[in-house]
């Protein structure tokens, strides 16, 4: 800490997190770009350093870093994107069956996290295992916890009359 309490600069800062958030859809296009290579490379084990995937997403180093700070933030980043991805396929699942039929909804929430990934196994694998060492023990537990939160609201909320008000859920 400096005379006033604070972090020297560069010391105690997270090394995980986006730096830089995409606000024009170029930049967004350029973000997912960098995402999809990631996996990309992950899904063949072909060794997804930062510069492998910056050419992989066709962009410079230098553009890779004004959005990430280090290798395990995109990873990060994969992670959060299929875990949003997933909570909407819950909320989709859900609403496509009886409202009052909990054991289709219960069917219908289990069918839709155990194909989460769908044909990116290997992208959930690599990521896995490439965070669990570091920055992510935590991290898997969060993912849990968001997606049993997710389950646990999408299942609640009912109207008095048992019909589920899965409009006004806030996932």
């Amino acid at each position: 800490l400096d005379e006033k309490g604070q972090p020297m600069a560069g010391i105690g800062k997270k090394l995980i997190g986006n730096r830089k958030k995409p606000v024009q859809p170029r930049a967004k296009a350029t973000v997912e770009a960098i995402l999809e290579a990631t996996a990309q490379l992950l899904e063949r084990d072909d060794g997804a350093t930062t510069n492998h995937i910056a050419a992989r997403a066709g962009v410079s180093i230098g553009t890779l870093y004004q959005y990430f700070p280090n290798r395990s933030s995109i990873l990060l980043a994969i992670a959060e994107r299929e875990s949003e991805r997933v909570g909407e396929a819950l909320r989709t699942a859900v609403s496509e069956v009886d409202p009052h039929d909990p054991e289709a909804a219960m069917r219908a929430t289990v069918r839709t996290v155990l194909t989460a990934f769908g044909n990116r196994q290997a992208l959930r694998r690599q990521i896995l295992l490439n965070l669990l060492p570091t920055e992510a023990r935590d991290i898997d537990v969060v993912v849990v916890d968001r997606l049993a939160e997710d389950i646990r609201a999408i299942l609640s909320q009912k109207d008095p009359t048992g019909v589920w008000l899965l409009d006004e859920v806030a996932v």
